[in-house]
């Protein structure tokens, strides 16, 4: 008979690892190589939401042009995309849905303080857009 007593300790370091999918991508959103990466996501959410709300209450065609792609981003549903909106809120902990909500709120605050109702806003807004 063979003497099998090692075996096992030599056996268990050649066993797979056992690890959450939570787990790998939070050390892997930790890691420092990926900070570049996340300054860029960061500047990327931070520029949407900037385009939103600097253009809300444009008058000329371009920044028009400009809110209504940063509206666009936002409302896409789905986060398969590397630079979407869904997935960047929730790299950055927040819930996408509050986000839109808030913002949401400060475009009805803007339609109000211009006395457009949403309705017209949005039928004017298609108007001038093809013109």
């Amino acid at each position: 008979m063979e003497n099998t007593e090692g075996l096992d300790e030599t056996l268990s370091v050649f066993a797979p690892a056992v690890i959450l999918p939570a787990q790998y991508y939070s050390t892997l959103r930790h890691r420092t190589g990926l900070e570049g990466e996340r300054k860029l996501m960061f500047a990327v959410l931070e520029d949407g939401v900037r385009c939103y709300l600097k253009n809300i209450d444009a008058k000329s065609r371009r920044r028009r042009i400009l809110f209504f792609e940063a509206r666009d981003w936002m409302e896409a549903e789905g986060n398969n995309e590397p630079f979407s909106f869904e997935l960047l809120c929730q790299e950055f902990g927040m819930d996408s849905s509050r986000v839109r909500n808030v913002l949401e709120g400060r475009l009805a605050q803007a339609r109000a303080a211009i006395g457009r109702t949403p309705t017209a806003m949005r039928a004017s807004s298609s108007r001038d857009l093809q013109n």
